[in-house]
């Protein structure tokens, strides 16, 4: 629910200002900084969503007592890193298309089918070869990767820093857009 729920607010939240004509307004509000007002208009759902995230862990590791055998803190990072690395793709989507209703349809794709290519329904390696690669797609592999070696098997914090490299690359996804404007 995580990853739909970044990938489609962050969709909703820039793509509703081009839908509704108010790209302008709200640039100009950024002081006509692309960064700027991105930021300023994601970083309350990315605190909302990492919380919530957090408060989640919480219960399942804390009061229900499941073993959190790796280090909690590497997974609240990874837990931040994987919200950004959705949002980031989101954004890029929204810039891509131009269109509310078309990036709406296809982050909504996307982020599900990060359920099916993870490995997690359905192991990776018994995957058909040519369909393993697509698994590097999502940032939701990495995150997975990370949280059952943190949770489950109790690997070092330092080990999982590739699953949080990997994911930190969908957050330079958008970077060619942040000259200033979106089409």
């Amino acid at each position: 629910i995580l990853i739909i729920a970044s990938m489609l607010s962050t969709i909703y939240a820039l793509g509703s200002e081009l839908r509704y004509g108010t790209a302008a307004e709200w640039l100009r509000s950024a002081n006509g900084s692309l960064m700027a007002g991105v930021l300023g208009k994601l970083a309350p759902a990315t605190l909302s969503l990492w919380l919530l995230a957090v408060v989640v862990g919480v219960l399942i590791f804390g009061v229900f007592g499941a073993p959190m055998r790796g280090s909690w803190a590497m997974l609240s990072v990874g837990t931040l890193v994987l919200i950004w690395a959705y949002q980031a793709v989101a954004l890029f989507v929204v810039a891509l298309t131009a269109s509310f209703r078309l990036s709406l349809s296809l982050g909504g794709g996307y982020s599900v089918l990060a359920f099916t290519f993870s490995g997690v329904t359905f192991p990776t390696m018994a995957m058909f070869s040519a369909v393993q690669p697509l698994t590097a797609l999502f940032p939701y592999t990495y995150f997975m990767r990370l949280y059952i070696d943190q949770a489950v098997r109790g690997v070092e914090w330092w080990r999982s820093m590739s699953d949080i490299a990997a994911m930190f690359l969908f957050c330079l996804l958008p970077n060619h857009f942040s000259s200033g404007h979106i089409p």
